[in-house]
């Protein structure tokens, strides 16, 4: 919940760890509360992909993506936080693996106060992905992406987020990325 707070923007590292290669890069996003627990946010990152044996150039394999959504949110209990989101996205790839995605997500934010100013989350997110070029996955295919994460407010303007979590293809010859954000 955004509180007295009527737009709220941050940026941060992330990383991604696969079977045969890990990501690293920055997202961004900025969210703006249109009415009372309903808001509305765009976000957007870049990830340089290298395979373990680190045999490739930087920046040789990008993933970039933007996009934007809905999130609305109550308060269920004094410190139980409930939700709903939407967002669709636009989703390249770059190098051996190159695809473009068009992609819309269902989930389910969830947070508790652990203590004041202390919040653990999870937003548990169901996806289908449009594939713009061939791919071998088929016209559509989905996944599963469950972060759990903790955000501290220490000041009223800054707020720290750790996150980690899982991301799944709900099909074969796709290839599954565990990332931590």
């Amino acid at each position: 919940m955004m509180g007295e707070a009527v737009i709220e923007a941050g940026i941060g590292p992330h990383a991604g760890f696969g079977r045969e290669s890990m990501a690293v890069g920055t997202t961004a996003w900025v969210s703006g509360e249109v009415q009372d627990g309903l808001s509305v946010f765009v976000r957007g990152s870049a990830a340089d992909f290298f395979s373990y044996q680190g045999d490739q150039a930087p920046l040789d394999d990008v993933l970039a993506s933007g996009g934007a959504g809905l999130r609305w949110t109550a308060r269920y209990l004094p410190h139980l936080i409930l939700g709903a989101e939407g967002t669709l996205e636009y989703e390249q790839r770059t190098g051996a693996d190159a695809e473009r995605l068009i992609i819309a997500t269902a989930g389910i934010p969830v947070a508790e106060q652990a203590i004041e100013g202390l919040w653990v989350y999870t937003d548990i997110q169901l996806g289908i992905a449009i594939p713009l070029i061939e791919d071998n996955r088929g016209p559509f295919f989905g996944y599963v992406e469950v972060p759990l994460g903790i955000a501290w407010q220490p000041l009223t303007w800054l707020l720290v987020i750790g996150e980690g979590g899982l991301f799944l293809p709900l099909i074969t010859g796709a290839s599954p990325t565990a990332g931590v954000g």
